[in-house]
């Protein structure tokens, strides 16, 4: 009995290892995937920043000129 229940336990626990795996790299990914979209939105929020930044100084350059 012990030997016929042996394979479906290794394969059991085989498994669950198999599944906690993909889990880990499942989460990993999305780790990764969170970090590259914070960074793309920090880029875009310094970005759109230093735009208006020099909209507002090219506006107080252009009142000078005038």
């Amino acid at each position: 009995m012990i030997f016929t229940l042996f394979p479906c336990i290794s394969l059991y626990f085989y498994r669950i290892e198999i599944s906690i795996e993909k889990a880990f790299i499942l989460q990993t990914k999305r780790i990764e995937y969170r970090s590259i979209e914070l960074f793309k939105e920090r880029y875009d929020e310094l970005y759109f920043n230093s735009s208006i930044y020099r909209q507002i100084e090219l506006s107080r350059f252009r009142q000078i000129d005038k």
